[in-house]
């Protein structure tokens, strides 16, 4: 069995706050597994699966994905996963694209 991710985790992977990964999975557009009320887990080939349709294209494997070349907006490197396929993570890609994304 896959170790299932928190939202903490899933936010951190993708590089999204945990608001809008809450909502991707209140949407229906990011599985997740409930126990309980509050204790909500994301399966990694449901994020890795998530964020292969968003981008169109296919997502590293988790475990061997490269870092980010982005910049953080306080000139840090990002070291969020990079996009399989892009030197990128998914914020650094929407504000390639004209989106605003989440902070």
């Amino acid at each position: 069995m896959e170790k299932l991710l928190t939202i903490e985790e899933t936010a951190k992977l993708v590089s999204l706050s945990e608001v809008q990964v809450r909502r991707y999975i209140s949407d229906g557009r990011l599985p997740s597994v409930r126990f309980g009320k509050r204790a909500i887990r994301v399966k990694p080939s449901d994020l890795e699966r998530f964020v292969e349709e968003r981008l169109g294209v296919e997502a590293q494997p988790m475990s061997i994905a490269s870092q980010c070349a982005g910049l953080k907006k306080d000139g840090e490197p990002c070291r969020a996963q990079a996009v399989r396929g892009t030197r990128f993570c998914q914020w650094h890609q929407d504000q390639a694209e004209g989106g605003q994304g989440d902070d």
